[in-house]
């Protein structure tokens, strides 16, 4: 009887030092969470990014003084796809705005200031160019796998982050990289 009560001493030790080691692992996974919500600087960093896309959302899209959600909303641009908005750093799905202009107005929206809009709330037009072809890369380099050709001019691919001059998109299910001669972030003109 005595070891029967010893195991089942040795047991109750063992699921209480377990639980004990839980709770302090989802303890230490919640307050890192909670910090990342209340805007604190998280690891990620920004690279740097050179591209344009136009405003492609059905509500006012929400220029952010940070990338996320949590920082507070410094500006608006207009849901019209005439409106160009030139990046110059990327971070996740968070792209960094240098310039937005409507170019049929000729009116500059947003510039001069710390601003940061959801890439999911911008999209391109794809150029064929001269090849007649714009490949869609598994990775944002040309050695990388070709996913799909687009083999005619194509309007709607939606953006989802990038990196340097390549634009990571989705477009009509494919998930990949586009090149920069293959780029048309006016949407108001013909793409060639």
């Amino acid at each position: 009887m005595n070891r029967l009560l010893g195991n089942s001493l040795l047991a109750t030790a063992l699921v209480t030092s377990q639980s004990y080691f839980f709770d302090a692992a989802l303890a230490n996974s919640t307050v890192t969470q909670q910090s990342a919500i209340a805007g604190e600087k998280s690891a990620a960093k920004s690279t740097p990014c050179k591209f344009s896309a136009f405003v492609d959302d059905s509500t006012p899209v929400n220029v952010r003084s940070g990338p996320g959600t949590n920082f507070k909303s410094v500006a608006k641009l207009p849901t019209k796809p005439e409106v160009i908005v030139t990046i110059t750093a990327c971070q996740g799905s968070w792209l960094k705005v240098g310039k937005a202009e409507n170019l049929t107005e000729n009116k500059v929206l947003f510039q001069g200031k710390e601003g940061w809009v959801s890439a999911s709330t911008l999209g391109i037009g794809i150029s064929v160019g001269t090849k007649g072809k714009a490949p869609i890369y598994a990775s944002p380099n040309v050695k990388s796998r070709v996913l799909t050709n687009v083999t005619k001019v194509a309007e709607g691919a939606k953006l989802l982050g990038g990196q340097g001059q390549w634009i990571r998109i989705n477009y009509n299910g494919t998930t990949g990289w586009i090149l920069p001669e293959n780029q048309c972030a006016r949407s108001v003109t013909t793409c060639s």
